[in-house]
């Protein structure tokens, strides 16, 4: 179960990482560029505070992902925090647009990081945080 569990997340890095650094609008040609950039109408925030706000939970996401594979204690906890203040955080971002691929690796993750914690919690994998083996 350990290294199943330790694969998820190895893989779930990856995509959370590739997620970040593809330029989206490269998928799409002519008008469509406009509405792949279109961030943060009608939102509570500025559209310069979004992008700094989304590189910081990326970032702790990142952080959380590398102490979840090594079982540290103080990963689970991170890692349900940024999850809860990512969602949270879109709320504030008004409306914004993604290329379907963005929103499928989107949707992926979301559904991986729900089964991350669902097995970190609810399995034997529960003990390794703990410290016992």
């Amino acid at each position: 179960m350990e290294k199943f569990y330790r694969g998820i997340l190895v893989i779930l890095l990856l995509l959370q990482v590739l997620w970040f650094f593809t330029p989206w609008g490269s998928f799409y040609i002519n008008d469509s560029n406009a509405a792949l950039y279109w961030l943060g109408m009608n939102s509570l925030i500025d559209t310069h505070s979004i992008i700094i706000i989304s590189n910081i939970v990326t970032v702790l996401y990142l952080v959380a992902y590398l102490g979840l594979i090594f079982f540290k204690k103080w990963a689970r906890t991170t890692f349900i925090v940024v999850s809860i203040a990512g969602g949270i955080s879109i709320s504030l971002y008004g409306i914004s647009v993604q290329s379907n691929y963005e929103a499928m690796l989107s949707y992926f993750m979301s559904l991986g990081d729900g089964f991350i914690i669902a097995i970190s919690y609810f399995t034997n994998i529960d003990t390794r945080f703990s410290g016992k083996k």
